[in-house]
């Protein structure tokens, strides 16, 4: 590991030099008839008074000088400052001795390129003196000044102790060597401590992720009982929902009995019929921006059904275009849509434009689904031999088109499959055992293999559609509940016919003047008492 110390003077000429181990060991010369002395890459000449680094002689005053050499007098002891003025400045002289010292200190820090704050050769022992901290080795030394080898080392250890100073030179430090150790235990430490972190962050990030959805509470919104769902059977109807984030649209029958668009608040309430002029409606989507409905339907007097464009805020329907399909969905940022036409599976732009071939399936496909990042499609297939159902995906260009691979212990009817907003997971019908339910998949996009389903809910009869809200933290769901159901019966017509059609209703009673009827309506789990007129009309 290597340490590099800069000084702020030197900061923007350092240099890195490449060690060379050939050179880290030379042998130390002790002709004590020299007066040259050496530390790091400066040389120090006693006799002339003069301070070098590699070669190049740095301008050093006379009391800095003698500074420096009652410190390379005593490497690695303690000089005082008591001793340093008996040094400097006879007994006779008068001076501030602390100023003069510490400039006299600084002088000579600036000279070696280093900083009270960073030594490198003069440590300061606060209030008491100075220790020249770094090793000395040279060719000789006079008379009383000891000469410091470096300890024999492997080089493994050298890499390890050795750093660069200001000038780019090599020096080891006792310092260095001292307090390595403890810098060592510390970062260690401190690596542990960041490890662990990084552990439990990870560790809380993967439980969290391994969290499925489960359903906390559940409120009913609608109550007429006319909201239709797909089929479970083999028949071909796959009325969706959809929603805009305030309303959720669905095909619904109506009292007059011909299915019609219509929606119902996402706060609950009564459906309210949208007047379309279209027959036999079934909701197939809803555009990226609320704005328009898909709906498979066929316009008066017609046999045949047609993709058509509903504006949700009203307007008369058109076309989609000349293409033809019995199902269709538009991709996640509104300019395209998919659609199926038989077995075939095309792309178009939004209004049906530039249609293009991208797969042919073995079965019909219906209830198509972008997923959140427009990568793939999923759908439901109905087989055309056996009419089951299952789910499917393939690219958003076709390829790769193959089966879902779920885990089943017992293989129910799988349908209309929804990804969640953030496309995390998704959720589908599965239908078995006289009984069906919304099933939910954690999404992988990069380790698909065989999906273990979850169960997301367990109702009595059922559960026939579900898709998510536009924020992901609801689920909006058609389900199949029993109903009581009052008639009348017409004694002019000799009809049987319901009382309050699309209504609950039971215990009625009638007012002695047969101008009002008082009965109570059931709303899931609660029960509404009202009075009406017999038509139902007047209601409170």
């Amino acid at each position: 590991m290597f340490f590099e110390h800069v000084s702020d003077e030197h900061r923007r000429n350092r240099s890195l030099e490449v060690l060379n181990f050939t050179h880290l060991e030379d042998p130390v010369s002790n002709n004590s008839s020299s007066r040259i002395v050496r530390f790091s890459t400066f040389e120090v000449n006693l006799h002339t008074g003069e301070l070098r680094q590699r070669g190049q002689r740095i301008r050093l005053q006379e009391q800095p000088f003698q500074l420096l050499a009652a410190l390379l007098e005593r490497p690695g002891e303690l000089v005082t400052r008591e001793e340093l003025r008996a040094t400097l400045w006879p007994a006779d002289t008068f001076v501030d001795f602390d100023h003069s010292l510490n400039a006299a200190i600084k002088r000579l820090r600036d000279a070696l390129g280093e900083s009270a704050e960073r030594p490198i050769f003069v440590e300061t022992v606060a209030r008491r003196g100075y220790r020249f901290i770094a090793p000395v080795n040279g060719c000789s030394a006079p008379s009383g000044i000891g000469i410091a080898n470096a300890p024999e080392q492997s080089k493994s250890s050298f890499l390890r102790h050795w750093v660069t100073n200001a000038g780019g030179g090599i020096l080891e430090s006792p310092l260095f060597r001292e307090t390595l150790p403890q810098a060592r235990r510390l970062r260690l430490v401190y690596g542990v401590v960041l490890l662990l972190i990084l552990i439990t962050v990870a560790i809380g990030w993967w439980l969290l992720s391994r969290r499925v959805p489960r359903v906390t509470t559940s409120t009913q919104l609608s109550f007429s009982g006319l909201i239709q769902a797909p089929t479970t059977d083999t028949g071909e109807w796959y009325s969706t929902l959809a929603t805009d984030g305030t309303r959720i649209y669905s095909s619904a029958s109506t009292k007059e009995g011909p299915s019609r668009l219509g929606y119902v608040s996402t706060a609950g309430g009564e459906q309210v019929s949208m007047t379309v002029p279209l027959e036999r409606p079934q909701l197939r989507h809803i555009s990226p921006d609320g704005s328009m409905l898909l709906a498979y339907a066929s316009s008066p007097g017609e046999s045949d059904s047609h993709l058509w464009l509903v504006p949700t805020a009203g307007g008369g329907p058109h076309r989609l275009g000349n293409i033809d399909g019995q199902d269709g969905a538009w991709s996640p940022d509104g300019r395209e849509i998919i659609y199926a036409n038989g077995q075939d599976l095309y792309v178009a732009r939004s209004d049906g434009s530039d249609a293009r071939k991208i797969a042919t399936t073995p079965g019909k496909a219906f209830w198509l689904r972008w997923s959140p990042d427009a990568t793939r499609i999923r759908f439901t297939l109905v087989d055309s031999k056996t009419a089951s159902k299952t789910l499917w995906q393939c690219r958003a260009d076709g390829t790769d088109l193959h089966r879902l691979s779920l885990s089943w212990d017992k293989q129910p009817q799988e349908c209309c499959g929804e990804w969640t907003p953030e496309g995390r997971y998704f959720f589908f019908r599965a239908a078995r055992d006289n009984s069906s339910d919304i099933w939910l998949i954690r999404d992988t996009k990069y380790l698909e293999g065989t999906y273990k389903p979850t169960r997301l809910t367990s109702g009595a009869l059922g559960a026939g559609a579900a898709i998510s809200s536009r924020d992901g933290k609801r689920l909006f769901v058609v389900e199949r509940r029993n109903m009581t159901e009052t008639f009348k019966y017409d004694l002019r017509t000799r009809k049987l016919m319901p009382l309050l059609p699309g209504s609950s209703v039971c215990c009625v009673s009638t007012s002695p003047d047969g101008h009002w009827i008082a009965y109570d309506e059931v709303r899931g789990a609660e029960t509404v008492l009202w009075r009406s007129k017999p038509d139902g009309s007047e209601r409170s």
